[in-house]
């Protein structure tokens, strides 16, 4: 028999308790999918601007699509935590808010190490280095 120490009641998101693991660990298998392919995605949307792909172009639609880009992706990273948060407690049904703490950290990881790969990938092409 193994004891581990009870989380603080503050902690504890009572109306998941209901949850099974194997529902638990269903959910979290699903969503770990749709985040990697979501994240491979996010890393070929990046490497798209940061190539800088309307450079031929000069029209003014793509002047006001290359300012609103950067804009737009620095609003997706805000909204990252809140969704990720939301998926945890709403979705997975985690029964405490250390665990989607911890579950947002290793997705937090793994868009790291996929944009440090990808970056690997562009400096080998073109000499440019952003990890």
């Amino acid at each position: 028999m193994v004891t581990e120490n009870a989380p603080d009641p503050r902690d504890v998101i009572w109306k998941n308790m209901t949850c099974s693991t194997e529902f638990i660990l269903k959910r979290r298998f699903i969503v770990r999918l749709l985040l990697i392919f979501s994240l491979v995605m996010w890393s070929g949307a990046t490497n798209y601007v940061l190539m800088d792909p309307f450079s031929f172009q000069s029209s003014k639609s793509s002047e006001i699509i290359e300012a609103l880009l950067p804009f737009f992706i620095t609003g997706m990273l805000a909204l990252i935590p809140f969704i990720l948060k939301i998926i945890g407690d709403k979705y997975i049904c985690l029964k405490s808010s250390s665990e989607v703490s911890n579950e947002n950290y290793s997705v937090d990881t793994a868009y790291s190490f996929v944009q440090c790969i990808t970056a690997d990938r562009r400096e080998m092409s073109t000499s440019v280095y952003v990890c």
